[in-house]
Parts: structure tokens; C-alpha cells; sequence
């Protein structure tokens, strides 16, 4: 059928038309510009998504890429199993024999993957705990600061009305050292409100979630429970639950197939190790250092994609490598101990400190009242003893803070550090 010239460009007019309808759909940035009339207006700044502890913990779970990576390098190592469980084997012959001892080694494999899946999740749920509890901690140092400037303005307008009297209580030095005292606060003050908006960032790249998402820790108490622990049960439950152990140990047990992998083959010249064909990736504890701190570093794996030479030859390489994957294995079971034993200790110093700023900070309150009460009353304390006293107060509340907030970190660390074993009474 023949379409005339008009027909033929009604048609061509549809078609693009319809071609411009569907990339304005897919590229809204090329859309026409003019607004249609009546059209709403954009709203204003949108405002930010207040979270508790627990609803970043979810946020955490599903947008984390830290997460997302695990899960892939599960499914990565699953898929390379079930690549090899595809390929016909024929146990008679040395491929055969060979095709099922690289099935076990893949079948670890998997389990090295998912261990570091579990320790992701540690890690994760850490990063967000301290991040939160930073933005906290944040906050209630600015509240200590903004409190005891509140308080040096006030004295300094009594300083002042007092100034003009024509027989002043208060000398000309003490209006001076209420202005010291309120620039040193101000600057203080500065300091804080750039912590709270350091540690938000923070706090945002825990959960996973990028700048365009406007997002904030909800406003809570840092918490202060009281623990009692024992050193020994928590190193027994750091080494039968940490990911970097297990995962030495089945890399060990990956190397000790691979000396009957490779002799399964005598007249090969040269043959593939497991390395070749699968890629076993075990987290190593902290790697050390020897300057300033001290701090052991651990073993990594190592292992070449290809053996070269006799039979012989390569059966004894895989052994000495054997050996070695044996002495990583016991190097993370001594270096997981010791974090589990740093971690111990430094709680339990936070927790005393925590104690005794307590105590401090509860006799500077009573401090402040009795020197207010005294200098109002014109008895042995002067306004010097009250700005004393107040300076005094806030130091002791800001290092019951910060004592606090340290022993929070400590109690989540020592729940990562033994992989879950010790639930830290923490909101979960």
C-alpha cells in the first residue's frame, strides 16, 4: 500500500513526537523549562530525617555499600562453587580427582566469604554506634558550654550595673576577667558546634546514605550502664566468634588440600593452585605499628596462581605453604586475644574515670550554689569565688562527658572485638 506525501509526513511528525516524549522522560534535565500554568512551586528546604540509635542501625542495613560488597563476595564465591559443581568429574582420573578437591577448597571458600559478611555487619553496626554516640557527646559538651556562658553573661551585667554606682562593689579587673572568660567560652562554643557537624558527616557515611540525604541523630542521653565482665570468657568468645579466625583457619585447611591437589598430577610440568581459580580473600587483624604506640601486626596469606617443576617439587612447596597458613592462623588467634584483652582494660579504666567525674561533677554543682548563695548573701565568697566556681563546674561536667562517652565507645568495641559474643547493654 502507498502512503502519499501528506501521509508520510503526518507520519514522521507522530514519530517524533513520540520519540521527544520518551527522552524527555528519561532526561528531565532536557524538559522544556517553562512551567505550566498553576503549577506548584517548589517547597523550601526540606527538613532533615531525625533518627534514633535503632532507626540508623536499619538505615545502616540496607544502604551500607561496606554491606552491599560482602553480599556480593558471597554470591561471587557461591557462584564460582556452583561453576565447579557443573563440571563433569571423573574420579579415576587425575583431572577428576582434581575437580573435587578444588569443590572443597571452593566450598571453603564460600564459608570465608560469609564469615567476612558477618564481620562487616560487626563493623557496621559499630561505625553507627560511635558515630551516634559522637554526635551526642558532641552535643552535650556544647550544652556545658552554652550553660556557662549564659552564666558569665549574667555576672557580667550585674558587673556593670554595679559599675555604675558612685561606690562600686566589684573592682574594674573583674568586668576584664568576665570578658576573658566569655571570648574563651565563645571559642569553646565554636569548637563544639564544628564537632556536631563533623561528627553528623560521620554519622551520615555510617549509615551509607549520601550528602544529598539530609539526615540527623535524634537527641538522647548517653546512656551508663554498668558491666561485669571476666577477661577469659570474653577471650574464649572472641576466638570461637571472630570472622578473622575463622577465616585463617579455613585458608589453612584450603592450603592442605592443595598438597593433595597437586599430587594428582605427576608428569605436569607446571600446575594451577587454587589461587589461580579462586580468589580466597582472609581479613587480617590491624597491621602494626612501631613508632609512637605499639602494636603487632598479623600474617598475611600468601600464595602463588601457579606451581612449577616435578611432582615432588610442587607436593613440598604446597606443604612449606601449608605451614605457613598454619602460623597465620595462630598469629590472628594471638593478636584477636590481645584486642580482646586492650579492649578490657581500656574499659575498665573509662569505667573508673566515668565514676569518679561523676562524683566531681556532682560536687561542683553543690559547689556553684553554695558560692552563689554566699556571695548574695555578702559573706565570705566574692563574685572571683562564684566565676570560679562556674569555670570549675563546667570543666567537671565536661569531663564526666567525655569519661562517659569513652566508656561507651569501649563497651561497643568490646561487642565487635568478640564478634557479638558480648552483647553490650547498648539500645539495640
Amino acid at each position: 500500500m502507498r502512503i502519499s506525501r501528506v501521509g508520510r509526513w503526518r507520519f514522521v511528525a507522530c514519530l517524533g513526537g513520540g520519540l521527544l516524549a520518551v527522552m524527555t522522560t528519561l532526561h528531565p534535565s532536557r524538559a522544556f523549562a517553562e512551567e505550566p500554568v498553576g503549577a506548584a512551586k517548589p517547597a523550601g528546604p526540606v527538613a532533615p530525617r531525625v533518627v534514633t540509635l535503632a532507626e540508623a542501625l536499619q538505615l545502616a542495613h540496607e544502604h551500607q555499600p561496606a554491606l552491599t560488597a560482602a553480599h556480593a563476595s558471597v554470591a561471587a564465591a557461591q557462584a564460582a562453587l556452583h561453576g565447579l559443581e557443573k563440571l563433569p568429574a571423573v574420579p579415576l582420573l587425575p583431572q577428576g580427582k582434581e575437580l573435587c578437591i578444588r569443590r572443597k577448597q571452593a566450598s571453603l571458600g564460600v564459608a570465608i566469604a560469609e564469615a567476612s559478611l558477618g564481620q562487616a555487619e560487626l563493623d557496621v553496626v559499630y561505625a553507627v554506634r560511635r558515630t551516634f554516640y559522637t554526635v551526642q557527646y558532641a552535643r552535650a559538651q556544647k550544652k556545658v558550654t552554652e550553660e556557662l556562658l549564659v552564666a558569665l553573661r549574667e555576672n557580667s551585667r550585674q558587673v556593670q550595673e554595679d559599675r555604675k554606682r558612685e561606690e562600686p562593689k566589684y573592682p574594674l579587673s573583674t568586668g576584664q576577667r568576665l570578658l576573658v572568660y566569655q571570648s574563651l567560652a565563645q571559642v569553646r562554643l565554636a569548637e563544639t558546634a564544628s564537632g556536631i557537624a563533623r561528627a553528623t558527616a560521620a554519622f551520615r557515611e555510617a549509615l551509607g546514605v549520601g550528602p544529598e540525604v539530609c539526615v540527623e541523630a535524634a537527641v538522647e542521653e548517653l546512656p551508663v550502664p554498668d558491666v561485669q565482665l571476666c577477661l577469659a570468657d570474653l577471650a574464649n568468645l572472641a576466638l570461637a566468634r571472630r570472622a578473622e579466625v575463622a577465616q585463617a583457619g579455613l585458608a589453612a585447611n584450603v592450603c592442605r588440600l592443595e598438597i593433595d591437589a597437586q599430587a594428582t598430577r605427576c608428569l605436569a610440568p607446571t600446575m594451577r593452585t587454587f589461587a589461580a581459580g579462586a580468589d580466597i580473600h582472609v581479613s587480617s587483624v590491624p597491621a602494626g605499628v612501631f613508632e609512637t604506640d605499639y602494636r603487632p601486626g598479623a600474617i598475611g596469606l600468601e600464595y602463588p596462581t601457579l606451581f612449577a617443576g616435578p611432582k615432588c617439587s610442587r607436593v613440598e612447596r604446597a606443604m612449606n605453604l601449608s605451614d605457613r597458613a598454619g602460623a597465620v592462623a595462630d598469629k590472628a588467634r594471638d593478636l584477636v586475644t590481645l584486642q580482646v584483652e586492650d579492649v578490657y582494660y581500656r574499659l575498665q579504666d573509662t569505667g573508673e574515670r566515668r565514676r569518679q567525674t561523676t562524683t566531681a561533677a556532682a560536687d561542683s554543682d553543690k559547689l556553684v550554689q553554695q558560692a552563689v548563695k554566699e556571695e548574695k548573701e555578702g559573706k565570705a565568697a566574692t563574685l572571683r569565688d562564684v566565676l570560679e566556681a562556674q569555670v570549675l563546674n563546667a570543666q567537671a561536667r565536661g569531663a564526666q562527658n567525655e569519661a562517659t562517652f569513652q566508656y561507651l565507645l569501649n563497651l561497643a568495641a568490646l561487642e565487635r572485638v568478640t564478634a557479638g559474643g558480648f552483647c553490650a547493654p547498648l539500645p539495640k
